[in-house]
This record gives structure tokens, C-alpha cells and sequence, in this order.
């Protein structure tokens, strides 16, 4: 029996570019900062019975499975895997998060090292890296849409991103040389006939030239930097529920952002395969936010359909030596819920839920800057504690 067991050191995640499905050589990609990944299947089965038995008469599979892809990785401030995902611009204007996303798939490679225990990196980073990776086994997803992004700031704790996909096909390969056959179904024919490669020798370098900070500051792509909770800075408006002044001044302790990708799977005759993945615009993405309050102002909830106000806020980031930095722009945000709350020796807590409505040109950005500027540091807030509020529990 066989001891070898995976081990997450030995392996690494890999994509390519938009679209999935070729005929020729792909580009590999690593993605960076990689902390979990999950696969798992759905099989769409009918069942029937007949008269004269208490056995099905048919019990089949009508069409491919699905296939689920999940990644988690922590956040970095060059937006590297926001970019890889089609999410954002390598450098220059930012755009929004759902541009260009309604027909856009991907595949995805998770390479398995042959040297049970050992660091698959050394086989790309080294002196002398490999060009041959045979014994190598790779799983590769194929026809990857983006389902949903989220991402999530904390105080004390490094700001973590996920993205779930709806794919077609997954192929498992004991790799031979250096090629591996793409995973992806051509969804026009159904079937991946004549389909095309792509080439792990060219991981080493594959993310130079990406945008200018990467090549001027020599990033190092197998391990760039994140961000730290001292370099996130977000801003909120005067926040308000029909004419209430909900706060005027708080102390950010979290911030998660969440956008569902809505989309709707393309059925038709000849092809057991979806012909495609619908995005059903506009996106409905949803914004959570906890601060600790500063202060109340006055005001009256039971206006609010009089007077209900929409929001612009943004959330910036950058690395802890200012070499990269970024921005989510939030337009429009409307708020579904707040609650406060507070306990014994503590201090008064505000949370929120806003929802966002985003199409091709509005709702949320994504803005990558090259030169990273810091984030303004908040000035301190005077807190509302338990014994400023005694009156107004008798």
C-alpha cells in the first residue's frame, strides 16, 4: 500500500485566462496566497416507477454533473487574484466588479507534488526550476464561472477573500513532461474534442508585467504582501433612517463586502453540457459593517419612507511599506438593517447591512493604484460608554 498522502505544502493552485475552452497553448497563472480550496459534485438524477413494481424503471442521469469550486485566500493589496478572476484592472482605472463577468470562464489546475512531504514551490522558485513534471498529478476544473466574491476586513486579523464557481468538468491527470490537456468542454458542441494545452514551464514568470509595480519593486510572486488592519481605512457618510441620525462618528471594527454573481444555466437540446452561464443583471451585493459609536444626533425612524437616504462610502487599503494600494468603491448603498447593542463594562456597538445595486458601469469599483498611499489614520472619537447612559434606562 501506497504512503503517500497529499499534503497542502505539495500542492499549488494555477489558472488561466479567459475563455476556457481553446485549441492552442494556454498561459498558466499562479494564484498567490492560497488558503483553502474545495471541489465537490452535483449529479441531476431522475427517477421512475411503473405499474407492476416496487423497483425503479428508471434511475439515470439526464446530464453532466456540476461542479462547485471554492478558494479562500488572504487579501493583498496588488490585487493580484482580484485580476486573475476578471474582477479588477492590473493598474490604471478601476471598473466595476461585474464588467465584462457575463460570459467570462476560466479553468482552474491544482498541481500535486511527487515528492510526498516536500514544498511543491521549490520546483518553480529554485536556481535550476523544473521543466519536466512528470509524476506530477494534477486535478484541473474546467469552464469555471464566477457564483459569488466576498471579501472582509477585521480589526486584529488579516483581511481574507473567497470566490465560489460554477464549472462544467473536472479531469484528473498523472502529468507527462511539462503540457497538460485543458479541462474545459467546448459548450458550443458539448464535447472537448481537439481541445488544446497549457504549459506548466511557464509558471515561474507568469505574473511579471502584470502592472508596473510589479515589475519596478521585483514583487515577489509567490509571496506579496498583504494587508495589514493599521492600512485599511474606511469612510462612511452621515448614516440616517428616515430623517434618525443613526451615528455621526464611529470606530470601524469590520467591514465584509459579499456580491453573489446571479446566474442563470443554459439548457438545450444536443448537449448534455450547459451552452452557457447567464449573469442576471443588475447584481444585488450586500455590505456588512460593525463600529463602535461615538455619538447619537437626533431624528425620528418613523419617517423613513418619507426620507430614506442612499450611501457612498469607500474602503482603502495598502501594504504596510506603501508600495501598493487600493480602493472598493461603494455608490448607493441602501440600508436594510442596524442594530445597536451593549453589555456591562462595554461599550456601545453599531452594526449594519446595506445592500448595493451593481451593474456594468456602477455600484462597486474595484481601483488599483500603483504607489501605494497609506490610508488617512481616523481621528479618535469620544466613546459612549455604559455609565453615560444610566438616565436612560430608569
Amino acid at each position: 500500500m501506497s504512503n503517500f498522502i497529499f499534503k497542502s505544502n505539495s500542492a499549488i493552485l494555477a489558472t488561466s485566462p479567459s475563455p476556457a475552452w481553446t485549441t492552442g497553448q494556454q498561459s498558466g497563472y499562479f494564484v498567490p496566497l492560497v488558503q483553502g480550496t474545495e471541489m465537490s459534485v452535483s449529479v441531476d438524477r431522475q427517477t421512475s416507477k411503473q405499474v407492476g413494481s416496487q423497483q425503479y424503471a428508471i434511475d439515470s442521469i439526464v446530464r453532466a454533473p456540476n461542479v462547485s469550486f471554492n478558494v479562500d485566500y488572504v487579501f493583498s493589496p496588488h490585487l493580484i487574484n482580484e485580476y486573475l478572476f476578471g474582477l479588477s484592472l492590473a493598474s490604471g482605472a478601476g471598473k466595476s466588479i461585474a464588467f465584462g463577468m457575463s460570459n467570462r470562464d476560466q479553468n482552474f489546475y491544482l498541481i500535486i507534488n511527487d515528492q510526498n512531504g516536500y514544498d511543491i514551490l521549490n520546483s518553480f522558485t529554485g536556481i535550476s526550476p523544473r521543466s519536466n513534471f512528470s509524476g506530477m498529478t494534477c486535478a484541473a476544473i474546467g469552464n469555471c464561472f464566477l457564483n459569488n466574491y466576498s471579501v472582509g476586513f477585521q480589526v486584529g486579523g488579516l483581511p481574507t477573500a473567497s470566490a465560489s464557481f460554477s464549472a462544467s468538468n473536472i479531469q484528473m491527470t498523472n502529468l507527462t513532461g511539462s503540457n497538460v490537456s485543458i479541462p474545459a468542454i467546448n459548450l458550443v458542441s458539448g464535447n472537448n474534442s481537439g481541445s488544446g494545452f497549457l504549459n506548466f514551464s511557464n509558471l515561474q514568470t507568469s505574473l511579471s508585467g502584470y502592472s508596473n509595480q510589479f515589475s519596478d519593486n521585483e514583487l515577489n510572486i509567490f509571496r506579496p504582501s498583504v494587508v495589514s488592519p493599521q492600512n485599511v481605512s474606511a469612510q462612511l457618510e452621515n448614516l440616517q433612517m428616515g430623517g434618525s441620525v443613526l451615528i455621526t462618528g464611529a470606530i470601524i471594527q469590520s467591514v465584509d463586502i459579499s456580491v453573489p454573481f446571479e446566474r442563470t444555466d443554459l439548457y438545450g437540446l444536443g448537449s448534455n453540457h450547459v451552452y452557457g452561464r447567464k449573469l442576471q443583471l443588475p447584481l444585488r451585493a450586500s455590505v456588512n459593517v460593525s463600529a463602535i459609536v461615538e455619538e447619537f444626533s437626533s431624528g425620528n425612524l418613523h419617517l423613513i419612507n418619507q426620507s430614506e437616504e442612499s450611501y457612498d462610502f469607500d474602503v482603502t487599503f495598502s501594504d504596510p511599506k506603501q508600495t501598493a494600494s487600493g480602493k472598493f468603491e461603494i455608490r448607493g448603498a441602501k440600508l436594510n438593517s442596524c442594530a445597536h447593542s451593549m453589555s456591562v463594562n462595554n461599550r456601545l456597538d453599531f452594526t449594519a447591512t446595506y445592500s448595493v445595486e451593481i451593474t456594468d458601469s456602477s455600484g462597486l469599483l474595484i481601483i488599483p493604484n500603483s504607489g501605494g498611499v497609506a490610508p488617512e489614520p481616523p481621528v479618535p472619537p469620544v466613546y459612549i460608554n455604559p455609565f453615560d447612559i444610566v438616565g436612560a434606562f430608569a
